[in-house]
């Protein structure tokens, strides 16, 4: 099984995103999205596509590359989890990843790490 895991944040960073993506063995290899990617390098010299974000989706090449790559995991038989979370309700707290005296990158860190844990359990 193939898993894509990524985290984002609303434009406030009040909500933490984690979300996966889970294909079977047989699903989209790299080569494939390397090949979506290498056609686009072509048509825009200069430009990697290695890290196809969202937030740079409004780009029209960008939206182009992020709408064939998301039409290849549509034609896969898979399935998607997601967990979101409110940073800002009073229960929730980054120091609960570390505590007091650790930097809030190590916390976050932490929190994501076990987020994905969590995520990742049951399957």
């Amino acid at each position: 099984m193939l898993i894509y895991l990524d985290e984002s944040y609303d434009l406030r960073a009040k909500y933490m995103c984690l979300g996966a993506l889970f294909l079977p063995d047989d699903g989209p290899a790299n080569s494939q999205l390397e090949t979506i990617k290498e056609k686009y390098r072509r048509l825009v010299p200069g430009r990697s596509f290695s890290d196809v974000k969202y937030t740079k989706s409004g780009e029209n090449f960008t939206y182009e590359v992020c709408r064939e790559i998301v039409d290849l995991f549509i034609s896969q038989p898979a399935w998607f989890r997601a967990l979101v979370i409110d940073t800002t309700v009073s229960g929730f707290s980054w120091g609960d990843f570390g505590g007091r005296d650790v930097p809030r990158a190590l916390a976050k860190a932490r929190a994501y790490a076990r987020l994905t844990e969590l995520l990742l359990g049951n399957l």
